[in-house]
């Protein structure tokens, strides 16, 4: 992607962007070493020659109205657009350089108003059917082995390397750890970035 002749869109995620910039130059993804974040700035702004736009998680529908020819972007939006699209003419792909990994997750509040209610949502959700309805909706991997073990999830999703990758794919993938510390460090070169970045290409 950065040294691809045609036009770009990066996802305006400054620690998923700046991550993978800093696992590229060998650094951690959640380092709290400013200099090294701001290596992984210097790192991007020194490839964006071919960047159009930094989007704001709409990379899928700019790709489908042709306006950049690849995007970072969240692999459920991709393999949606795909989906509507019925074409042959996109494709997700995992770096071989690795990339982040993340997860969604549930949590109730200590005020909440209704913590019984939301133990029966969660509940819910954790159903095997009902996790195996929204992964086949969403396109995401489910985290229910149940819903996985019992055929529930379509099996066009579970073969499928770029949703359920293998082990040794997932060697080079790092979670992003959430810390007062990090989250500053990371925002002061990302807001900067972007402020030195935009207007790079025009449409």
């Amino acid at each position: 992607m950065f040294n691809y002749q045609g036009t770009v869109a990066w996802l305006d995620d400054e620690r998923a962007m700046l991550g993978i910039a800093l696992k590229l130059l060998g650094f951690d993804p959640n380092t709290t070493n400013a200099d090294e974040v701001a290596k992984a700035a210097d790192f991007l702004k020194a490839h964006a020659t071919n960047l159009k736009v930094i989007a704001p998680d709409d990379g899928q529908d700019r790709l489908a109205r042709g306006e950049e020819d690849m995007v970072v972007e969240y692999s459920g939006d991709i393999f949606h657009m795909i989906a509507d699209c019925n074409c042959d003419d996109f494709a997700y792909v995992i770096p071989q350089e690795g990339t982040r990994i993340w997860v969604d997750n549930m949590a109730i509040p200590a005020t909440a108003p209704h913590p019984d209610l939301a133990a029966a949502f969660i509940d819910y959700v954790l159903d095997a059917q009902v996790g195996a309805d929204i992964s086949n909706f969403t396109a995401y991997a489910s985290p229910n082995q149940t819903a996985i073990d019992d055929g529930l999830i379509q099996q066009s999703y579970l073969t499928n390397p770029s949703i359920y990758p293998s082990d040794e794919v997932k060697k080079n993938f790092f979670y992003v750890i959430s810390s007062p510390d990090i989250a500053p460090i990371f925002t002061k070169s990302w807001d900067a970035l972007k402020a030195t970045c935009k207007g790079i290409r025009k449409s």
